[in-house]
């Protein structure tokens, strides 16, 4: 059921008392498979209704458990304290995922309440937590119009400002930072205290967590996000005879876990951690605002870009095979890859398909738009020698990239080698075709002259 890099935020788990991570991965595994049978088979599936009650009431204590062993982690943490912590988010996250999809399967309908869209939004935030965030965007996509947080006014008045954090909430949860909400105009006088109160509260942690992503696409140079959230934290904490702490228990668990996102997700910052070749201060200036531009749309490398970049880059300097699920971004990867080989010479990209090669160079266009002089090129057909109208590969220069079919890349081979002593990066898409009988064949002459000439 769970990838390498969730079995290893697994693994992470210390010892504690009744919780076991081989036990824990059993019994998560044996309820996903349960809501599995409960979607599919429905009232029939085979379990009581006492035994689905007994199953959510296991997965909201398990996560009760693990939320507060992760906020009880002493600050100033060590690479294990950090492990730790990524095991708890990520345990949380998942039993309040599967929580609410039981919930969900039971009741039959698409109406979520406020406590199910706050469930949500923590599981999201915990699936960032524990650098996790492609299931974060799996998560809010569940949300739809419902509030997250309920209202205390007695108008309904509040339901704008919470509106707003969710929505701010949910753009970094999915990663879609280039058009955040601003901040709605407020009139604090037509509002009792508490609820005044209340909405300042909401307006600063929003306004915190859009400075963050504008950090995160480098609108602002620095920021300390984790120390004011903190601050905003105490303060979460009344203890005048005007208000209570439980008035606000909502957003002061609300602002832990941002802390704790902000927390592990700034080492992430596609921005701000990708490691950068050498090259001209003109060319640094440009590759910046491409990785600023890219960013808004994708502000953290994702677990698998993580230990590529961490063992492969700048340059990228080292050979590797990227053998993830699909959805879990090898094509980002090879592009990050194809942005930095670009600057001291060209790239070599071979998909086995013409529909293939056609989209990748479509979706590198967009991508490197922001880069003067940038070429991509593209060359189809499944036999060697076919030509189509505005196919010549002629000493590509740097700021290049070649896209073409194996078959392609053969006959290229023949007609001019020398053309390939300039290819700084081959990426292969689709790796696994080097197994087949005729085209594999194909591809492995090719991959053998490149590796020969480099």
């Amino acid at each position: 059921m769970y990838d390498e890099f969730a079995e290893d935020c697994l693994r992470q788990l210390p010892e504690l008392d009744n919780t076991e991570w081989k036990e824990c991965r059993r019994r998560l595994s044996r309820l996903y498979f349960a809501l599995v049978q409960l979607r599919l088979n429905g009232s029939d599936f085979g379990e009581s209704e006492e035994s689905i009650v007994k199953a959510c009431d296991y997965l909201r204590r398990l996560a009760n458990a693990m939320e507060q062993y992760l906020f009880n982690e002493p600050d100033g943490h060590d690479e294990e304290g950090l492990k730790r912590m990524r095991s708890y988010a990520f345990i949380a996250a998942e039993a309040i995922d599967l929580w609410c999809s039981f919930a969900k399967a039971i009741q039959g309908n698409d109406d979520i309440s406020v406590e199910m869209t706050y469930a949500r939004i923590e599981s999201a935030l915990l699936y960032l937590a524990s650098e996790y965030q492609v299931n974060a965007h799996c998560s809010v996509n569940e949300v739809k119009d419902q509030l997250f947080l309920e209202t205390y006014d007695h108008d309904q008045r509040d339901s704008e400002i919470i509106s707003y954090l969710q929505n701010v909430i949910c753009a970094l949860a999915t990663g879609k930072l280039n058009n955040i909400q601003n901040t709605p105009d407020i009139n604090y006088d037509q509002y009792n205290t508490l609820v005044a109160a209340r909405i300042a509260a909401m307006v600063r942690l929003a306004d915190l967590l859009k400075s963050y992503c504008k950090w995160l696409t480098g609108s602002v140079v620095t920021v300390d996000i984790e120390e004011e959230l903190k601050q905003l934290s105490q303060k979460l904490r009344p203890t005048t005879k005007t208000f209570t702490a439980v008035q606000f228990s909502d957003l002061l668990h609300l602002c832990t876990l941002l802390i704790h996102v902000v927390h592990s997700s700034k080492p992430l910052s596609l921005l701000h951690n990708l490691p950068r070749p050498e090259m001209q201060e003109d060319r640094m200036v440009e590759y910046n605002r491409y990785l600023a531009a890219r960013a808004t749309q994708r502000p953290f490398l994702w677990p698998s870009a993580k230990e590529y970049v961490d063992n492969a880059f700048p340059g990228p300097h080292a050979d590797a095979v990227v053998v993830v699920p699909t959805g879990s971004g090898k094509s980002f990867l090879a592009e990050l890859a194809c942005s930095q080989a670009m600057q001291s010479g060209w790239v070599l990209y071979l998909a086995p398909t013409n529909a293939l090669v056609n989209q990748v160079q479509r979706d590198l266009q967009s991508a490197f738009k922001l880069f003067v002089g940038i070429q991509i090129l593209s060359f189809v057909g499944g036999q060697e020698y076919t030509s189509l109208a505005g196919e010549h590969l002629d000493s590509p220069s740097e700021m290049s990239v070649a896209v073409m079919t194996p078959e392609k890349c053969a006959m290229a081979f023949r007609i001019n080698p020398n053309l390939f002593e300039n290819c700084q990066l081959c990426i292969v898409d689709e790796f696994h075709t080097l197994n087949e009988d005729y085209r594999g064949i194909t591809l492995d002459l090719c991959l053998a002259q490149i590796l020969t000439l480099n």
